[in-house]
């Protein structure tokens, strides 16, 4: 397999990522301020969840519609960043976004992306996907993974003081503000 292929296999559109080394380089400080702390990622995620590879024919949307997409917007290396944060920072894990970028951006309000739409007008659903799928595959989308990654991010958030975003400094073209 490809070594930058998305993924097909079913997993949860956001995941918690315990780290091994939790402490072993870390910030010595009291675990009632580590509790303060959260860490994720919402922009590496590699999963494709098959049920959105198919277009509103039932026809299979080929790899090369949306591959350019896939290597351009996905923010490479973020999770890495998060883990090692994570464990300076002597955290349990991070909590990172599993549902491909090209496919929907959970950085963004719901909606469908227009064709040629600026970085400002963007919605979730990106485009090809926003042009390709039925309605009804679009509300799913929305439904399951950006409201499953919202619900998801409140609980994970919920009484903590500081939410740090991760993200890793050599932007992709599609992680860059235009």
């Amino acid at each position: 397999m490809n070594a930058v292929a998305p993924s097909r296999e079913p997993v949860d559109p956001m995941v918690f990522v315990p780290v091994a080394g939790r402490g072993a380089a870390g910030v010595p400080y009291p675990e009632a301020f580590r509790a303060l702390l959260h860490v994720d990622v919402i922009h590496d995620g590699q999963h494709l969840p098959p049920e959105f590879l198919v277009d509103r024919d039932g026809r299979a949307i080929p790899e090369s519609a949306y591959f350019n997409r896939y290597v351009e917007e996905r923010d490479w290396g973020a999770n890495i960043v998060a883990e090692r944060l994570a464990e300076r920072l002597c955290l349990d894990g991070f909590w990172t976004v599993t549902t491909a970028r090209c496919l929907m951006d959970f950085g963004r309000f719901p909606g469908a992306t227009g064709i040629g739409a600026s970085h400002l007008r963007r919605f979730a659903i990106n485009h090809p996907f926003s042009e390709l799928l039925s309605f009804q595959q679009m509300k799913r989308l929305l439904d399951v993974h950006y409201d499953g990654i919202s619900d998801t991010m409140d609980g994970a958030i919920e009484g903590r003081l500081m939410k740090i975003a991760g993200r890793h400094p050599a932007r992709s073209r599609g992680s860059r503000r235009q």
